[in-house]
């Protein structure tokens, strides 16, 4: 999947905003990021995730995952490598980050 193949999937999600971090492109839902583009390289997002679900996907998906370094790792961010993770399993992630991040009525209003 490409960055902007990426872009387009994220932004579909509800309420789903882009901004930015330095020259980076952020994704956020009624204002909480949940995914930066390109970070920590190309073709890469970094994605906030719960520790079940980071444990969870670099168990499943080891390919495709990797965890943050330092204090952040430790508290659940992860590089997605969106060349190597297929596009079910982006979906799943956007959508397992994007429901950490979302107002609990808005997850619980998403059927997706």
């Amino acid at each position: 999947m490409t960055d902007e193949d990426f872009r387009r999937l994220v932004l579909a999600f509800p309420e789903t905003t882009e901004g930015r971090h330095g020259e980076l492109p952020t994704f956020h839902v009624r204002g909480r990021r949940f995914a930066t583009l390109a970070w920590p390289e190309p073709g890469k997002v970094s994605i906030a995730l719960s520790l079940e679900e980071q444990e969870l996907l670099l168990e499943t998906c080891p390919h495709a995952f990797e965890r943050a370094q330092g204090g952040w790792g430790r508290r659940g961010q992860s590089h997605l490598n969106l060349k190597t993770a297929d596009e079910a399993t982006i979906r799943s992630v956007i959508t397992m980050a994007w429901r950490r991040s979302a107002p609990a009525s808005l997850a619980r209003s998403f059927k997706g």
